[in-house]
């Protein structure tokens, strides 16, 4: 049955890549869902094409066609035909080796089917790998590990600290005769410290039981640092595990147990969101159906809130069910997807810190240029003083050469007088 979510793939084949090696090059090159290599099984080269992806769904079908209209023979281009449902020299030339298959599994006498052998969706938060069939069922255990839990939480805090530590010292007022910040007064690194805070400010809604840091033993102290009761986040873990998680990064809870969230964007909002499903979704179907009353995006069994909505980017998956009305989504941004947003938006190419940037460049460009204007001004004046003292110093010194006869004049007179 053709799978159409695919589609299919040309190569063409003439006089200048008719031989094993041409064929393998020009599939390969179509970087598409297919892969060809070449083998020697010690006598011969033989020609392996390979899907990219596993599952019945993904089996292969290859046509060919010929320059002499018999697509279907054991000469020229059709030896490479391959029809599941044809016989040999009729279309089935060449030999499957591995067919396409699908993982099939019992989860607590659940049948499970799956595409591939490594499975993400089966038990929420749980990946499994298969390697080997077996018919004696296996107990697979789950446990959480703590230590990882409070290794994630204290670098949450230092990193918190270590920024805070940061912006302090640029902006620190240092007293008579102490060292100020750089960024005293400055407005934008004011801007900045209280966005910063203003996270920390609001609790997080639809997380569960935890709705603020201070219930995992994370709060502010007097020197505006965060500090970690390890206490109480023991006892958080021990009674709302699955709540940690949420209050730090992104997640979703949904009223119906057969819908999960898959993910999100930076542009989805926290809220609550109604689901209908209008068609289930698979591997070769879209799922359709709506969030929040706006039509969803389709992708085999997940659905994606449309761009422009309050829940772009919200990706749900839908593992089964009836049509309609599913219940509601409620999404949360946590305390650290949300600081990961706004150092986002702040350092991006639009952001605070570039239009601060850009701001400083241009003033100090100004004052460049005036710095310039006034030198060439004061060449300018330094110039005409030089040339007006040159021009006084020959007064001066024409002034005392006249002096000077002048006084001997007047010497002789007098001597001439007194004679």
């Amino acid at each position: 049955t053709t799978n159409a979510a695919k589609t299919d793939i040309t190569i063409a084949i003439n006089s200048s890549n008719n031989t094993l090696a041409g064929v393998r090059d020009a599939i390969n090159a179509k970087n598409a869902s297919v892969t060809a290599s070449i083998v020697n099984d010690g006598s011969n080269n033989r020609l392996i094409i390979t899907s990219k992806d596993t599952g019945e769904v993904n089996s292969l079908k290859i046509t060919a066609v010929d320059d002499d209209t018999i697509n279907t023979d054991t000469t020229g281009l059709s030896q490479l035909a391959y029809d599941p449902t044809a016989t040999v020299g009729s279309g089935k030339n060449l030999e499957q080796l591995q067919a396409a298959k699908n993982a099939l599994l019992n989860i607590d006498g659940i049948s499970v089917v799956k595409t591939s052998n490594t499975i993400t969706d089966a038990i929420e938060g749980v990946t499994l790998k298969l390697l080997a069939t077996n018919n004696v069922g296996v107990n697979l255990g789950i446990v959480t590990n703590q230590d990882e839990i409070k290794k994630s939480v204290t670098s949450f805090v230092d990193a918190y600290n270590k920024l805070d530590t940061t912006l302090r010292s640029l902006t620190k007022y240092g007293g008579e005769g102490g060292t100020s910040g750089p960024l005293l007064g400055d407005a934008t690194a004011r801007s900045i410290t209280n966005q910063i805070k203003s996270v920390f400010s609001n609790s997080i809604s639809g997380t569960g039981s935890l709705t603020t840091l201070s219930q995992v033993g994370v709060s502010f102290q007097r020197d505006g640092k965060l500090a970690l009761d390890s206490a109480k986040l023991d006892s958080a873990i021990s009674t709302s595990i699955s709540d940690i998680a949420a209050l730090f990064a992104p997640s979703a809870k949904s009223t119906d147990p057969l819908i999960t969230y898959s993910g999100s964007t930076n542009n989805t909002k926290a809220g609550t969101y109604a689901v209908t499903v209008s068609q289930l979704g698979s591997s070769s179907v879209n799922a359709i159906g709506t969030i929040n009353g706006t039509a969803a995006v389709g992708s085999a069994t997940n659905l994606v809130g449309a761009i422009g909505s309050a829940s772009e980017g919200l990706s749900i998956k839908v593992n089964g069910g009836a049509l309609g009305a599913r219940g509601t989504v409620t999404f949360s941004v946590g305390y650290a997807a949300q600081l990961g947003t706004l150092m986002t938006n702040l350092l991006g190419t639009d952001g605070l810190l570039a239009a601060r940037t850009t701001g400083i460049t241009t003033s100090i460009k100004r004052v460049d240029d005036q710095s310039a204007k006034i030198s060439s001004r004061l060449d300018a004046i330094e110039a005409r003083y030089r040339a007006q003292y040159t021009r006084l110093d020959t007064l001066m010194s024409s002034m005392s050469t006249t002096s000077t006869f002048l006084t001997q004049q007047i010497k002789a007179i007098n001597a001439n007088s007194g004679s």
